[in-house]
């Protein structure tokens, strides 16, 4: 026991001196002439902030769009970091906080071992890019090799994995946990969403997986080589592939699981390729109908569709920015697992579930 007791005492004593040392770095796309990371001076890339970081910082992202050097190919290096939007529970915040590369790179690349202390949340990447000719070629908005950040509350839209696997995430050897977020308008060789590839673990809590697209396989999602996907209390429908094989409309699986509950997703004919000794599980709670958005047109950018869900007790109208009533309500509506505490963030009387 004495070893144990003494390995114990040291992981607290390393924790309460990186409690100690943590720093709160700022950026804005403005910058500053003479940026130090604070609130008053931010600097004026995310690249700058990560240079300057160390593991337990947190590098906060004011409201604007992050493009150009500095703000695309984004790789921690084995740093443990929170890299966050400034209000990253509110959508609009999240909305106007934007990573975009422009086609010309990736957002970011996490190779070096960083573990699910890594939080990825609030913020927006778009119009991110991977080709064939990178190493690897997949993931454009995040490419994951031995690591397994936590991605939570982002926005990912029309971004682009040319010449491989995971439209906007890719991991592989990886144990990523991915909550509270919009896939829309992605697009990928394989995957158009989402790819999981060599022996990954993946969690997809919370989240819709709406509109992505794939030339050859997996429309939404993609997972090879005893890869195991768990998809709980969201919504994946309306993805599609570009090729007429029709297979996988939704999700392709060679020699890989996905296990799915309390969640909208369509089980036509050719939605599921099963490939090998795979194997998809639907349990408890999973829907078949249509989630009833308030206006959608699967293919089109994100601003051109409302993924509010209809409901004849009250819903958000974002265009004309006051509450409407619909004729139907979505099935999805208060159909998540009975035993999440969630809903407890809904203003009374909605529901009591998530």
């Amino acid at each position: 026991m004495y070893p144990v007791k003494i390995w114990g005492f040291w992981a607290l004593f390393f924790l309460l001196i990186c409690n100690l040392t943590a720093a709160d770095l700022y950026v804005d796309p403005a910058g500053c002439p003479d940026p130090n990371g604070s609130a008053e001076m931010p600097f004026a890339t995310i690249q700058a902030a990560l240079d300057a970081a160390q593991s337990g910082d947190r590098i906060l992202l004011n409201p604007g769009v992050y493009t150009g050097p500095g703000n695309r190919d984004l790789d921690p290096n084995g740093l443990i970091l929170t890299i966050q939007g400034s209000e990253p529970s509110d959508p609009d915040v999240i909305a106007q906080t934007i990573i975009d590369p422009n086609y010309l790179g990736r957002g970011f690349v996490f190779r070096n071992q960083e573990d699910p202390n890594f939080l990825l949340m609030g913020l927006t990447l778009r119009n991110t890019w991977s080709q064939q000719e990178d190493d690897p070629p997949h993931g454009s908005a995040i490419s994951c090799s031995g690591a397994s950040p936590t991605i939570r509350s982002c926005i990912f839209q029309e971004c682009d994995a040319d010449g491989g696997w995971g439209g906007a995430i890719y991991g592989e050897f990886s144990e990523m946990q991915i909550e509270h977020c919009l896939f829309f308008g992605n697009r990928a060789r394989y995957g158009g969403a989402i790819g999981a590839n060599l022996f990954s673990r993946m969690t997809l809590n919370h989240c819709t997986i709406v509109g992505n697209q794939a030339w050859f396989n997996g429309g939404g999602l993609i997972c090879d080589f005893d890869t195991s996907i768990t998809l709980t209390n969201s919504i994946f429908t309306f993805n599609h592939l570009v090729s007429k094989e029709n297979k996988g409309w939704q999700v392709s699986l060679r020699d890989s699981s996905m296990t799915v509950s309390f969640s909208s997703i369509a089980n036509e004919p050719n939605d599921f390729e099963i490939i090998g000794n795979s194997l998809i599980q639907l349990h408890e709670g999973v829907l078949e109908a249509a989630p009833e958005f308030a206006s959608s047109v699967p293919s089109a950018p994100q601003s051109y569709s409302d993924l509010h869900l209809r409901s004849q007790a009250g819903r958000w109208d974002s265009d004309a920015a006051e509450w409407v009533t619909d004729s139907v309500t979505s099935p999805c509506i208060d159909a998540g697992d009975p035993n999440s505490a969630a809903w407890s963030a809904e203003p009374w009387p909605h529901g009591k579930r998530v």
